[in-house]
């Protein structure tokens, strides 16, 4: 029984916030942290104890007939709506009110629009929380206890008597001295539920000094509030004691301050004394570089980065300017990417495809820019979906910009697709006024090429070698690979080429899909990137032999060429190949070791014995796709990392 769910005659409360089971054999899930803080705030006050008893948290996606059967005389359901579980929650409210018809449903969180359109949709959602939830919801329950009128309380909508729908004022957002739901015990019973591993969200500052046009963190409210530290001490230490492997701060502007130091201090100290957290995800602050790179180095020793993140999300100006946004200038990212890179500590980029302003070539260059800077790990590309509550979805800015969407499914990658499961859907960004469907599908392309050949590796040292040795342009490499696919469909990336084109082509028709399955690699969805690598790499030994026409185009002088495509078989990582030694004549690793900190210098024609070993080794392909391509994507773990050299005379 959950706290505050004692004694007799109280009015059931339930709280719903779903989330996929992710991983292959281990399911792990999300501890449903906001309904647990909107609740903990809520029974934190003796009124709200003596008339109501807080029941389940409902946070998986079980089947709706079997959830909605088990509960007990619900009162009030409340469900906390985000791009992955909407379309869920609304079957799941419809399903509740054909069985308590009473009963009040309330619906909240970032997938609620401030508008009043869900009330007029659906009439089986009494009440909209716009906004911040706690104080409404808390509100709601005192009103609801003694009969008084709704339209005193701040943030929501609601059908009065009349069936007329009320929206009421907006009020400030509370002040973050809240009781934790971690602290106060509601979900204790959950981590002892042996079925899943448990990831937690966790929160030191609320709000974003940004107004990025997509994002709606911005319009919520640009003035950085902060959570009591020794609140976030004692939650932490309660994750690390319950043995939550993966933290994720959902900050916007993490290292912004100076505590957070404080806090990444404490999280070392509880992995060096418990061994967790294992990972620790957060969104780091922009224009704080330096800071940025201390945490992540800090991080880095104890094995608990994630990866540090540079959101730049297009690097054309006028991109910029359109989505209210700026960036660091390309020669102080080029200046961390050395500093990142001289400390083997992984740094990714982040861009989102279909920003208006830009163009295939606009969008071609900039990744192309980012690769001469030194980012040749890891680069995500986020797909651009309009929020509900963000600048961009405003009707005046969608005409301005000649924005057109698609709805089409989401997909939750590394999870697993159930039979017979809600399908969730979003508003996909497919067209502006400067980038049509058709530049969209071949803007996707290139990045799956990029990331599949370059950042994922499997013609990384050739595109590098390229670049230095014969000034051939990152963009103007890839782009000759896709041409050459595409006029040899017989090959293995023409196939790939051919099929993920029909995928891409589909989606503004309403058809397509962004996601990948492939029953070896586990019954679980990849993005399109990481699938077009997955098929390649067992087959890796037909790719290169067909792929040596394309790179015969370049004519490299050809002991460089035998010892380089020796040296790019050799570092990529494959199941069971734990340890090897690879002749080489030329001092490849080197080479590419100046570069990637900035101080090229010439090939060596030196003979040398490189020693390569993963003590990571899978034994499997589903192993080897979870452990190298979904973790390690961002850490490069396709290619081998611990490697020796040893010159022969």
């Amino acid at each position: 029984m959950l706290k505050g769910s004692f004694g007799m005659n109280k009015k059931n409360i339930y709280m719903v916030q779903v989330d996929h089971l992710y991983g292959n054999d281990e399911k792990s899930i999300y501890l449903p942290y906001a309904v647990g803080l909107i609740a903990a705030y809520a029974f934190d006050d003796e009124t709200i104890k003596a008339n109501y008893a807080l029941k389940d948290f409902i946070y998986w996606r079980q089947n709706i007939n079997d959830a909605v059967a088990v509960l007990d005389s619900p009162f009030i359901v409340g469900f906390s709506c985000y791009v992955w579980n909407t379309e869920y929650n609304k079957v799941f409210a419809k399903r509740l009110k054909e069985v308590h018809p009473g009963c009040t449903v309330v619906f909240g969180g970032h997938n609620v629009p401030y508008n009043t359109a869900m009330l007029e949709q659906f009439d089986f959602i009494d009440i909209l929380i716009h906004g911040e939830g706690e104080v409404p919801f808390k509100a709601l329950l005192a009103a609801m206890a003694c009969g008084s009128e709704l339209s005193d309380i701040p943030n929501i909508s609601f059908r009065n008597r009349e069936n007329n729908i009320i929206k009421t004022p907006s009020a400030p957002p509370p002040n973050l001295n809240l009781p934790s739901p971690y602290l106060e015990g509601y979900f204790d019973s959950i981590v002892g539920n042996g079925d899943f591993s448990f990831c937690a969200v966790l929160e030191t500052t609320r709000g974003c000094p940004h107004h990025c046009s997509y994002c709606d963190w911005g319009s919520l409210g640009s003035k950085i509030r902060q959570f009591p530290l020794d609140k976030i001490k004692k939650e932490i230490e309660w994750m690390a004691e319950n043995k939550i492997e993966y933290f994720w701060f959902a900050d916007s502007s993490f290292g912004i301050l100076e505590r957070d130091n404080i806090i990444v201090d404490w999280l070392i100290a509880l992995k060096l004394k418990t061994g967790y957290p294992k990972v620790f995800k957060v969104n780091y602050a922009e224009n704080r570089e330096r800071e940025v790179y201390e945490i992540c180095r800090k991080l880095n020793e104890v094995d608990m980065n994630k990866g540090a993140t540079l959101s730049l999300q297009s690097l054309n100006p006028t991109v910029l300017k359109n989505i209210n946004r700026r960036n660091i200038s390309m020669e102080l990212f080029a200046e961390m990417m050395a500093l990142y890179n001289k400390a083997n500590i992984a740094m990714y980029a982040e861009l989102i495809l279909g920003l208006p302003g830009e163009t295939y070539e606009s969008f071609c260059k900039g990744i192309s820019t980012l690769l001469e800077a030194g980012q040749h790990n890891a680069l995500n590309l986020h797909a651009l979906v309009l929020l509900p509550n963000s600048h961009m979805a405003n009707p005046d800015y969608i005409k301005k910009f000649g924005i057109k969407t698609v709805k089409t499914e989401f997909f939750q990658f590394h999870c697993e697709k159930a039979e017979n499961d809600i399908p969730e859907y979003y508003d996909l960004v497919v067209a502006t006024d400067t980038m049509d469907t058709a530049m969209w599908v071949r803007s996707n392309i290139f990045f799956i090429y990029i990331q599949t050949f370059h950042q994922l590796g499997l013609l990384h040292f050739f595109a590098v070698y390229l670049f230095y040795e014969m000034g051939i342009n990152y963009d103007d490499f890839y782009s000759r690979l896709i041409g050459w696919s595409a006029v040899n469909k017989e090959t293995l990336c023409g196939t790939i080429y051919t099929e993920f084109s029909r995928k891409l082509s589909g989606i503004p028709k309403g058809n397509g899909s962004r996601s990948y399955m492939n029953s070896i690699f586990g019954n679980i969805v990849w993005p399109l990137e990481e699938g077009a690598f997955l098929e390649i790499l067992p087959q890796s030994d037909l790719f290169y032999k067909e792929i040596a026409d394309f790179l015969s185009s370049f004519h490299i002088e050809s002991s460089v060429y035998r010892n380089l495509m020796a040296y790019q078989t050799g570092m990529m990582k494959r199941p069971g190949k734990s340890k090897f030694s690879l002749p080489l004549e030329y001092d490849f690793h080197n080479y590419f070791g100046r570069i990637y900190v900035h101080a090229y210098s010439a090939l060596e024609p030196v003979k040398n014995l490189l020693h390569l070993n993963d003590e990571r080794c899978a034994n499997t392909w589903k192993d080897y796709a979870t452990e190298n391509v979904w973790y390690g994507r961002n850490d490069s773990r396709t290619l081998f990392r611990d490697i020796t050299i040893e010159y022969l005379d």
